[in-house]
């Protein structure tokens, strides 16, 4: 009878208590290449194993990704990751060691981090250090043990990460006597056992045994096995030894040891009993491994040995199969998820009928147009037909899809992320095609397909264009994120926009992701604002106020919801530099949220709300009244990665304003639930795609097969579209002010077509009591029926201060002289208007504009940074007239400028002022960080270099200066370098001294970097060749290459100790290809430099394929140092280039083994173990070693000793030596 270990029962009581506290978080398992034999160092299988037992045990709260091949190709999916876990082969292989530098940006942001058996071993000096602050503790060669043993544990610690584990014995390769941090600081031992004697049989080596683990184990000291590691910064981190046999997963204690403790270093809480996993069968263990099942293996003798169950009704595969879990099948779909009180959520339509919708519009019909994504990235060929846009049709209003038929499909639109429904032309986003098919005929099959726009946006990419909308205003609006890249128009042109700007992501003026404005035939583009990261999709309202979302550098918990000011930079990179937002810069700010958008800089546009760790997704503005009230007149949008499509509800602010989150439609069961995209139907309903997929994001697309689409309305009311009359002006006057935006578009079409006869229709709404019907009737009076000043004076005298905003935008695109209207509004009570003011001013050349900008800003009185922003946008072009004009009249009030408007000045004229505020002795360091921020911004002249230069002399006459003093003299110092000059050299000097002592190696970095600093060469020196290798040691390295010409920097390398020219020519390699390169090729021809320096040289250029092509030059003419060939082979026969792969396999021929077979490449037989009384027999017998080699008490006439050469030589280097028979 087969044993089930862990009765159902508590099983699922375990799930509902774990429900009850669901958390969500997302594990990325880098799984190591394939390694040892059958049932031994399972990487991929065994991470398998250990996410799909978490998975279920938490009720997909937490998401777990397994990825190959020791480390992603794209790395940026790290990024959404709440913890990694590495199980792979260590040593000089470790997946890690390459990646230090990226590592060590991911540690600092806290996430949690597990490394399992060999991934517990990393060379001392390069990577060592680094996994003692990561994960408190790891395997150093010739101090650490790796023998096989039954440990038995009979005692745990009490800890989270033991909870529901009874002590246990098993038989592995449990590595001991680690290398832990400075008195165990911050780790806790988890498991710990005795020794027995027979782990040391084996002679010393790096692995076998030392003098310190022998008198350990002598004295019966108990060894840890695995650890857990609360992290300075906040991470957490979790070491385990165990892992080399691939059957202990089917042991319910460590497989629930260890994922209990992953969890816990994602910060998930784990139950009081543990996480509930079901131990995989004998069967399940047998799949799924690096190779075949052997014919001689024994499946009993195995279980018995593991104590291991086989195939029972407790025991779940251990492949995440995505067609077993009850939640997948659709007719629980709606069971799954959980609407807010009053309404009902339909499931529409579901597989095999669609598949991984992406976005959709509605028609005037009420039929639901979607784009149906297959060919995702690593899926372009699942269908070689292509992607398709499908129209879905409910036919008897019960809110089910009765018919489906497809409308385009084709490998131009592949990946589709935007479809906009207008009469009979339907707009798709496909980057890097925008496209417009016309049906002429009515068939639902398109006649016409041109280009809109063309070359605009990375292909296959989610931060590229995403859907238009037809605004009130009869124009569209569109965005694309920071793939977008450009705009070209239908013909490859370059578009220039009305600003007279190319539109390109260059920073001259536009950055990143953008938000445009155009004509319906693509014409007049104009860029409204710029400098987010991916906003998926923007929406407008009745009032032309734009909306939208933007997701952050995935982790850094900063996705946000923007209110888009026109022409507005919105701080995804620094304007200045161009640089990401982790970039020092002063006063940054306090939280990685606020810093992410560069919250603090001048010149950068408020964040509305942020709503912390997501994947936002497409969005609409709810203008219907069918929803609870609550819901209307709102932003709807859809997060994918929260499972959630939610509301913003949204109030005034001073001239911005703020919201708050509201739930609509959430996972309630069933996390595959992936909101992509809402829309409103005619009849109030909302629309919802559903992606259905295990996770987002990553560039990653886990089902294939799967796709839903929703309903949302009130409960009981059916799906019923009444027929489109826009015969009349007074019908298509109604249809203007529909939920439906298609439905909206033919009205204002039918209205543009009536002329002057639609007047007085729209007169009459726009005196109706609902101000977004006023809005939107006084746009099409102003705009199709020629009553553009009546219009704008209607909307400038209306009582609600949205519509007024409203009548200032539409006078701007009248293009009305400011003059005209501003006297009517100029002191509106509305923050908001009064913006819309400042806003519309920055076009105006003509000689009120500066008078009419200081009336403004004579008007403001702190507080308000979305009124200081405006006021910024609108003197943007005329700064020297507008300051000039604010100054006389603050004069004639006998007031000074407000400092916030200094602040956010862009003039020279107003560095007295800033200047003169410095010099307060009040100030606290984070104002004159504050204002210091507020210099960088100021075009640098004589009148700037000459006012910083008596700051300076004021400030070096005080011997004991503050520190907030001395802040202000070193930051104005790196800000004009040469006011140097106004003070004593010496005095100078010592400044600069007493702030590198105290500094951080990033602000030391940036200081050398700015300033001429006495000594600078060699502080830059020593930062570059000491450990650890990190950003601030690359950076210093290229700084020193760039100082000195390659002969006199291979003069420096050679004038350091050996192991700081290790870290110098690591740091070297790890720079820009471009700028290392060079010096790489001459310190690897350089027979003046030690072998493993010039073989770490050549091993940097193979890093780059500009690198392999110098190498294989350098082959060819004999320049390589022969002890590279080996090691260099290995890199370059694995390039990612083609051409490289080819040309290095004829000229670095891989080595063969006695099979003739090729060996593996080296970085592989690297991760390996060695078999010890195997190389015996081969030193003995077949080999010829010893003929001229004695080992130990062997004598031979010839060679030296090898009973050292383990210590003496690197593992790379003994490969070398054997293999490379050229030597």
């Amino acid at each position: 009878m087969n044993r089930i270990t862990f009765p159902l029962f508590v099983y699922f009581t375990f799930v509902l208590a774990l429900a009850a506290n669901a958390q969500s978080a997302k594990i990325i398992f880098l799984a190591g290449r394939p390694s040892h034999g059958y049932g031994s160092h399972e990487h991929l299988a065994g991470c398998r194993i250990l996410a799909d037992a978490i998975e279920r045990s938490t009720q997909k709260g937490v998401q777990c990704q397994v990825i190959g091949n020791g480390w992603p190709e794209d790395d940026s999916v790290l990024d959404g990751a709440n913890a990694i876990v590495m199980y792979c082969d260590g040593g000089g292989g470790h997946p890690a060691i390459r990646h230090l530098t990226r590592l060590g940006e991911l540690m600092q942001r806290g996430i949690g981090f597990s490394c399992l058996h060999y991934a517990v071993e990393v060379p001392i000096q390069r990577g060592g250090p680094e996994f003692l602050q990561w994960l408190g503790g790891y395997f150093e060669t010739n101090w650490s043990g790796n023998p096989h043993w039954v440990a038995n544990y009979t005692s745990l610690p009490t800890h989270a990460v033991t909870r529901g584990v009874k002590p246990f014995q098993a038989n592995d390769e449990w590595y001991f006597h680690m290398r832990f941090r400075p008195e165990m600081s911050g780790v806790t031992p988890i498991l710990s056992a005795i020794a027995p004697a027979h782990t040391m049989l084996r002679p010393d080596g790096p692995h076998s045994g030392n003098p310190a683990v022998r008198k350990e184990v002598a004295e019966n000291v108990p060894q840890h096995t695995a650890w857990v590691f609360e992290r300075p910064d906040g991470g957490r981190s979790f070491g385990f030894t165990g892992g080399h046999f691939h059957w202990n997963w089917g042991r319910e204690e460590i497989l629930k040891l260890v994922c209990n403790a992953i969890v816990w270093t994602a910060k998930v809480d784990v139950p009081e009993g543990g996480l509930p996993v079901l131990r995989p069968s004998v069967e399940n263990l047998e799949q799924g491994q690096d190779e075949p099942i052997p014919g001689d293996h024994q499946r009993e003798k195995i279980q018995k040995e593991f104590d291991l169950q086989s195939g029972s009704a407790g025991a779940q595969p251990a492949t995440t199969d995505p067609n077993l879990p009850p939640e997948r099948d659709p007719k629980n779909a709606v069971s799954g998820l959980k609407v807010h009180e009053g309404l009902e959520v339909t499931l529409a339509a579901n597989e095999p009928m669609i598949q991984s919708l992406t976005n959709l519009d509605v028609d005037h019909r009420g039929r639901i147009w979607v784009c149906e994504v297959v060919r995702y990235r690593a899926h372009l060929g699942k269908r070689p037909a292509g992607d398709r846009i499908l129209i879905l049709e409910d036919k008897d209003g019960d809110g089910v899809v009765d018919s489906s038929k497809v409308f385009y499909q084709g490998s131009d639109i592949d990946s589709a992320m935007g479809i906009c429904v207008l009469g009979d032309r339907v707009i798709v986003s496909a980057s890097p095609n925008i496209w417009v098919f016309t049906d002429q005929d009515g068939d639902d099959v398109p006649e016409k397909k041109e280009l809109l726009f063309s070359n605009t946006g990375m292909p296959q990419h989610d931060h590229s264009a995403h859907s238009f909308i037809f605004g009130p205003d009869g124009k569209l609006y569109w965005n694309f994120g920071n793939t977008g890249k450009a705009v070209h128009d239908a013909a490859g042109n370059l578009v220039v926009d009305q600003s007279g700007k190319s539109v390109v992501d260059n920073g001259q003026p536009y950055y990143g992701g953008m938000v445009f404005r155009c004509n319906l035939d693509g014409s007049q583009l104009e860029t409204l604002a710029h400098n987010f990261r991916n906003n998926y999709e923007t929406t407008i309202d009745a009032f032309g106020t734009l909306w939208q979302t933007d997701n952050d550098d995935d982790g850094n918990k900063a996705a946000r919801v923007n209110y888009v000011m026109e022409y507005g930079n919105y701080g995804y990179r620094d304007q200045l530099t161009g640089a990401g937002w982790q970039a020092p810069r002063i006063n940054q700010e306090a939280t990685v949220p606020e810093r992410h958008w560069h919250l603090n800089d001048p010149g950068v546009a408020p964040t509305m709300l942020i709503t912390g760790a997501g994947s936002p997704s497409a969005l609409t503005f709810y203008e219907g009244d069918l929803l609870p009230q609550k819901f209307c007149n709102q932003i709807m949008h859809c997060e994918p990665g929260l499972n959630v499509v939610r509301a913003y509800p949204v109030i005034a602010q001073g001239a911005g304003y703020q919201a708050t989150i509201e739930n609509l439609l959430q996972a309630d069961g069933d996390n595959w639930f992936r909101p992509v995209d809402v829309c409103s139907a005619p009849d109030g309903s909302l629309w919802i795609t559903d992606w259905y997929d295990p996770g987002v994001g990553g560039h990653a697309m886990g089902d294939l097969s799967r796709g839903r689409l929703f309903r949302v309305a009130p409960v009981g009311v059916r799906y019923q579209i009444p027929a489109l009359d826009v015969s009349t002006p007074v019908r298509a006057a109604a249809a203007l002010v529909s939920p439906n935006q298609a439905t909206r578009f033919l009205a204002w079409q039918a209205i543009a077509k009536f002329g002057k006869s639609s007047q007085a229709a729209l007169e009459h709404l726009s005196v109706d009591a609902n101000p977004r019907h006023r809005a939107r009737a006084l746009w099409a009076l102003g705009k199709l029926v020629g009553n553009g000043n009546q219009a704008v004076a209607s909307a400038l005298s209306d009582q609600d201060p949205d519509v007024r905003c409203m009548g200032v935008r539409l006078a701007r695109q009248l293009r009305m002289s400011p003059a005209e209207y501003f006297p009517k509004v100029l002191a509106d009570s509305a923050p908001s208007v009064r913006r819309e003011l400042a806003i519309a001013l920055r076009q105006d050349q003509s000689s009120d504009m500066p008078q009419l900008w200081a009336s403004l800003a004579a008007g403001y009185d702190g507080g308000d940074r979305w009124m200081v922003e405006a006021l910024g946008i609108g003197a943007e072009l005329r700064w020297d007239d507008c300051f000039k004009a604010y100054t006389e009249r603050m004069a004639s009030q006998n007031s000074q400028p407000h400092l916030d408007v200094v602040w956010r000045a862009r003039t020279q004229a107003a560095l007295p002022y800033l200047i003169q505020q410095l010099q307060r002795d009040d100030l606290t360091t984070q104002e004159i960080a504050r204002l210091l921020r507020s210099l960088d911004f100021q075009t640098k002249s004589e009148s700037m270099l000459d006012q910083v230069k008596k700051t300076l002399a004021a400030l070096m006459q005080n011997k004991e200066m503050s520190q907030s003093h001395r802040l202000l003299a070193v930051e104005l110092l790196m800000i004009e370098p040469q006011a140097q000059s106004a003070v004593e050299p010496g005095a100078v000097e010592t400044l600069l001294q007493t702030e590198l002592q105290s500094a951080s190696r990033g602000r030391k970095l940036e200081i050398l970097t700015k300033l001429d600093v006495p000594g600078k060469n060699k502080l830059l020196i020593e930062m570059s060749s000491q450990d650890p290798v990190d950003s601030a040691s690359v950076a210093a390295a290229a700084q020193v290459l760039q100082a000195h010409k390659t002969e006199a920097a291979i003069d420096i390398l050679k004038s350091l100790e050996p192991n700081r020219q290790s870290v110098l020519i690591q740091a070297i390699a790890a720079g820009s290809p471009k700028v290392v390169n060079p010096f790489l090729q001459q310190a690897a021809r350089n027979d003046t430099l030690d072998a493993s320096i010039r073989i770490a040289a050549a091993k940097g250029l193979a890093r780059s394929p500009s690198g392999a092509n110098r190498l294989l030059r350098m082959t060819e003419a004999g320049e390589l140092l022969p002890q590279a060939r080996m090691v260099i082979g290995s890199l370059l026969r694995q390039s990612g280039e083609q051409e490289i792969r080819q040309r290095a396999a004829e000229l670095f021929p891989p080595p063969k083994s006695k099979s003739t077979e090729e060996l593996p490449p080296l970085d592989q037989l690297l991760a390996r173990s060695g078999n010890a009384q195997k190389g015996a027999n081969i030193y003995r017998t077949t080999g010829t070693c010893a003929k001229c080699h004695p080992l130990g008490t062997d004598t031979r006439p010839v060679g030296p000793d090898l009973s050292e050469i383990g210590n003496k030589m690197a593992m790379e280097a003994l490969y070398v030596d054997i293999l490379d028979q050229s030597e």
